[in-house]
């Protein structure tokens, strides 16, 4: 069998922003990254490369909410996924799953008590817990189907 090379050819240039990167989707020209280490969501424009913080505020952490871009607050923000008009983001250090409308960059809890736990309910009752080696093991957007994320004990569908 052949095998094909892919080199990688350049560094998107963050200016610092991006440190321990966790999840990356694009949407239109942007791409957004969550930044475990400073609390925030990366917003890089695919072809300038210009950054810039998109939501959240560089070291500050919490989980304010119905706050708009940096105004909003998160906790090591892990993996996240798109539905092209919103972000997903599961938000490790509160145990929520975050929803961020791109157009407004309003931020609201979508999921999670902010207990750590697995259990299933209403939205605020819900519970995710994450081990240290699955930090929000992960969570995709299905259209027709909606959001779906792993956790420690399995995977759960977020109506």
């Amino acid at each position: 069998a052949t095998r094909s090379t892919t080199t990688v050819t350049t560094r998107v240039n963050t200016g610092g922003l991006v440190r321990n990167p966790r999840g990356i989707v694009a949407v239109g020209s942007y791409l957004y990254v969550t930044n475990m280490d400073t609390h925030t969501i990366i917003k890089i424009d695919k072809s300038s490369g210009a950054t810039s913080v998109f939501a959240g505020a560089t070291g500050s952490s919490g989980s304010t909410n119905a706050a708009l871009g940096t105004d909003a607050r998160f906790t090591t923000p892990g993996f996240m996924t798109t539905d092209g008009n919103n972000l997903y983001v599961i938000d490790t250090g509160t145990y929520k799953i975050r929803k961020i409308n791109i157009a407004t960059t309003e931020v609201t809890t979508l999921a999670g008590s902010g207990d750590r736990m697995d259990s299933v309910g209403s939205t605020s009752a819900a519970g995710f817990y994450f081990s240290n080696s699955s930090i929000g093991s992960g969570i995709v957007y299905v259209p027709t189907y909606g959001l779906f994320m792993g956790s420690t004990f399995g995977v759960k569908k977020i109506d």
